[in-house]
């Protein structure tokens, strides 16, 4: 069921090494959103929702609750919580039993946490997932980051190449010594 939550959601939208991390901390030194960490929800999760069962029922949404708070990349987004409560509190600020709204519940737990009213979400794979979203949240706000390719594959090569060629040249190296 789409969420329209009071307070619009923003999604940055951008293929990586597009500036959508850059974007992401601007709106984060905003007085009022929230920009946690990336989290990969939808990529991780959206494909196998169907894994756990009907939401409705309370045992298979806690099981996605979980997964989703303790899969998290840095655990909580930093955020000082209690282990063994944090489920329960995500669980209370979703807004309906559904993925929609236990990923709404975990950006407005970190929105609390920082004491600002609205959140925001940056993954470079929800690309693939923007129709999903705008269902889920239809009032939210999506923002699309390009970037001339011409300028995008030169920066992701560079961070490709330089450990590439390092590795290829030790093990040339190493090859060079090695005993007959």
């Amino acid at each position: 069921m789409p969420l329209n939550l009071q307070e619009r959601p923003i999604f940055m939208i951008g293929a990586e090494r597009s500036g959508t991390t850059l974007v992401m901390a601007l709106l984060g030194c905003h007085s009022r959103i929230a920009v946690p960490e990336v989290v990969w929800y939808y990529p991780r999760f959206y494909p196998y929702l169907h894994t756990y069962g009907d939401l409705s029922v309370e045992a298979n949404f806690r099981t996605l609750a979980q997964e989703m708070v303790f899969g998290l990349k840095t655990p909580f987004w930093g955020m000082k919580v209690n282990p063994r409560t944090i489920v329960d509190e995500v669980i209370e600020l979703a807004p309906e039993r559904s993925f929609a709204g236990l990923y709404a519940g975990m950006h407005l737990r970190f929105a609390q946490y920082v004491n600002k009213p609205r959140w925001g979400e940056k993954t470079p794979h929800n690309l693939y997932f923007v129709g999903p979203m705008h269902h889920d949240f239809p009032n939210a706000q999506f923002i699309y980051i390009t970037r001339d390719g011409r300028d995008a594959q030169p920066a992701q090569q560079h961070l490709l190449r330089r450990p590439v060629l390092e590795t290829l040249l030790e093990r040339r190296q190493g090859m060079a010594r090695a005993p007959a």
